[in-house]
C-alpha cells in the first residue's frame, strides 16, 4: 500500500487481489474508513468465473481483454473487474517498453484509448493499478446480475461512489456512477452523477426523477440483445 491507496502489480491474480484486499490495513490508523470498500470490491471479485481462473488469471489481464473487445455489434467483454475499478476510481499505470516511459490512466482514459493502434495499448502493459483509500463518509457498492451466481458474464453490471453528510444526508459533489453492459465498455454517467450533487439522500421524489433522466438517456447497445431488459437494470441498480 502506499499514501494514495493499494497498488496490485500486472501479474496479481484476482485470487491474489481478493486475499490482499481482505487482509490488507490503511497506514494511518486514524483513518480506518480508508479500507471501508474493500469488503464490498472482494464479495463481487467472488463472482468472477469460477475459482480456478480466479486462480490463474490476473486483474489487470481482465482489463486488458476488455480493452480489446470493445465491439457493439460483434462482441464486447462486459468485465466485473473493469466496473469496479471504474467505480473505485482506480488508476492505472501503462509502460512503454521501448520509449521507456511510463502514463498514468484513469479507467475512462484507458478504455478510450486506440484499439489496435501504435497509439493505444499497442506494445505496452499495464505495469499496475492503483487502487485510492475511501474517503470519509464514502459509500461504495457493486452490482452485477447474471445467468448464475459465478461462472458466468454479467448482463449488466454497476459500481457507484458517494460521499454523504452523516448529518444532514446530502450527497457531496464527485459522485461516481457507473454501468457495465449498456455500451461495449464500462462507462461514466455523468449526467446522473452531477444531479446528484446535494441531493438529499430521503428526497425520493427528486431520485424519481433523476432515475427517469437516466432511463431516457439510456440505449444499450444490440449485442448480448435484451435491451430493454438490460436498461431497466441499470436503472434499477441505481435506484
Amino acid at each position: 500500500s502506499v499514501d494514495s491507496g493499494v497498488k496490485i502489480g500486472c501479474t496479481a491474480t484476482i485470487a491474489d487481489v481478493i486475499g490482499y484486499l481482505t487482509s490488507v490495513k490503511t497506514p494511518n490508523t486514524t483513518k480506518v474508513y480508508q479500507t471501508n470498500h474493500f469488503p464490498q470490491v472482494v464479495k463481487h471479485l467472488k463472482r468472477i468465473a469460477g475459482r480456478q481462473i480466479r486462480a490463474a488469471g490476473s486483474l489487470c489481464g481482465n482489463l486488458m481483454i476488455a480493452y480489446a473487445h470493445q465491439d457493439p455489434v460483434n462482441g464486447f467483454f462486459c468485465s466485473d473487474a473493469a466496473t469496479v475499478m471504474m467505480g473505485l476510481g482506480a488508476v492505472v499505470t501503462v509502460m512503454d517498453p521501448v520509449a521507456k516511459t511510463s502514463t498514468n490512466l484513469n479507467m475512462t482514459q484507458f478504455f478510450a484509448l486506440n484499439t489496435g493502434a501504435t497509439d493505444g495499448m499497442y506494445g505496452k502493459y499495464i505495469a499496475y493499478i492503483t487502487i485510492p483509500w475511501a474517503l470519509e463518509n464514502e459509500c461504495f457498492m457493486s452490482y452485477k446480475i447474471a445467468m448464475r451466481q459465478v461462472n458466468a458474464h454479467a448482463y449488466v453490471n454497476a459500481a457507484m461512489r458517494a460521499v454523504v453528510n452523516p448529518t444532514t444526508g446530502v450527497i457531496a459533489a464527485g459522485s461516481t456512477v457507473v454501468l457495465g453492459g449498456i455500451e461495449p465498455r464500462p462507462t461514466r454517467i455523468t449526467a446522473t452523477e452531477a444531479a446528484l450533487t446535494n441531493l438529499q439522500v430521503k428526497d425520493t421524489a427528486t431520485f424519481q426523477i433523476v432515475a427517469s433522466a437516466l432511463m431516457a438517456s439510456l440505449s444499450p447497445c444490440p449485442f448480448t440483445g435484451r435491451q430493454d431488459f438490460r436498461k431497466s437494470v441499470a436503472v434499477n441498480y441505481f435506484y
